[in-house]
């Protein structure tokens, strides 16, 4: 029996710059496009309704930003139709040493997409030796650029980011979108359920990451992610109210089942 997902998000304007200039470290492949592909462009059609028919996970967070599972493995139609829609660039969460990603690469090539890579696999680690330096306990630099150049690109907008299954990593990143981007109109995150815990630990434990981060930051690094002094007196503590009053909102059975069809987790709420 095929599961259609529902969009949890409400409609949302175009988003504004903030005028940042983050400088990005990333892999970057840009497609390139032919005539004929160019023309398809102008044609746009509904990405929501197609990504609901091949039952992937995915969700809709802006008027031009998509999240979900891995497009990797998916056929070469889906990435026509992504172009065809508007999107412009895949955003990988992954990291470089899993699967498909050399195909992955080359789908987004041949249809016009740019490949950008941002590995996010060190959230998944439980003493986030990736994120923090063990001696010091501070954030690394690697690990800010690397957040700085995904901020940047989903600032841009016209994007489908995600990871294996559209899940923790992509829940970090859209928790990290809005916290950080928040010169944008990008909508408040509504938190994925995974294989353990509930919906509110997971909403916890990704906000308690970004405070940690944000608590070890240097002034350069802070620079850098474009935060004014009073950040924290202000900006987030409204955004982090934003991510908890939305994430109060009961959660679609259609997408848990979803969910639990395409993976393995037993979700609980």
């Amino acid at each position: 029996m095929k599961i259609n997902p529902i969009s949890i998000y409400p409609i949302v304007s175009k988003n504004h710059s903030s005028g940042f200039n983050h400088n990005r470290c990333n892999t970057k492949f840009s497609g390139m496009i032919n005539e004929d592909t160019f023309i398809a462009s102008k044609s746009k059609e509904d990405l929501s309704d197609f990504l609901k028919r091949k039952n992937y996970i995915t969700r809709k967070v802006d008027y031009n930003i998509y999240a979900g599972e891995t497009l990797a493995n998916k056929p070469d139609e889906v990435f026509k139709q992504l172009f065809k829609s508007g999107i412009t660039t895949i955003i990988d969460l992954r990291s470089q040493d899993e699967v498909n990603i050399s195909e992955y690469k080359r789908k987004c090539q041949e249809n016009g997409i740019t490949y950008s890579s941002h590995p996010l696999s060190s959230i998944l680690d439980d003493i986030k030796t990736g994120i923090f330096d063990y001696k010091t306990g501070s954030v690394q630099d690697e690990f800010v650029d690397n957040l700085a150049g995904l901020l940047d690109e989903m600032r841009e907008g016209n994007v489908y980011l995600g990871c294996q299954h559209g899940i923790e990593r992509t829940n970090f990143a859209l928790v990290a979108d809005y916290v950080f981007n928040f010169n944008t109109t990008h909508y408040p995150p509504v938190i994925y359920p995974a294989n353990y815990g509930s919906r509110n630990a997971l909403k916890n434990k990704n906000l308690d990451l970004i405070r940690k981060i944000i608590k070890k930051l240097s002034l350069q690094q802070r620079k850098k992610l474009g935060l004014p002094d009073d950040f924290e007196q202000t900006i987030l503590k409204q955004r982090i109210k934003d991510i908890i009053e939305i994430n109060k909102k009961p959660f679609p059975k259609e997408v848990t089942e979803l969910i639990e069809a395409n993976t393995k987790y037993e979700i609980k709420e």
